[in-house]
């Protein structure tokens, strides 16, 4: 495993704990000057935790996922998995029509096409290509 990836695993553990010990002693105090118990707590629904869970792991994943795709793969990952099932959610509750069908498919073509550029851009690094500079696109289009 790489360093950045041990580093990011233990931000996100840090981070959750110290979000889960800081909100437990604010409901703590807000519960008792509400003249309850902490442990009316008992009676939520266990689903109602799966937020939290859920949320920790994005973070962790999140972490993980950033430093081997990079930023623009991983919000691209997760904006169109937030618009997929949104669309997927949809189709549930009611007849979508062809445009909302044609938006999850342009939506997964840009997914694709971003992980194409991705591995052709580090397929000619290795073979020692690199990009034109602004300067050297001048000078191609301005010989002096």
């Amino acid at each position: 495993m790489h360093w950045r990836q041990i580093k990011a695993l233990q931000a996100s553990l840090l981070n959750h704990l110290l979000g889960f010990l800081l909100l437990t002693l604010v409901l703590a105090v807000y519960t008792l000057f509400q003249g309850g118990t902490v442990w009316q707590l008992q009676a939520t629904p266990a689903y109602t935790w799966l937020g939290g869970v859920i949320g920790a792991l994005f973070v962790a994943t999140s972490s993980w996922a950033l430093a081997r795709l990079g930023a623009m793969a991983c919000a691209l990952l997760v904006i169109s998995g937030q618009m997929l099932t949104g669309v997927w959610l949809d189709s549930l509750s009611r007849e979508l029509g062809w445009q909302a069908w044609l938006g999850a498919a342009l939506i997964l073509a840009g997914v694709i096409l971003q992980r194409l550029a991705a591995k052709a851009q580090t397929r000619l690094a290795a073979a020692g290509w690199t990009p034109p500079t602004p300067e050297r696109k001048i000078r191609s289009l301005c010989p002096a």
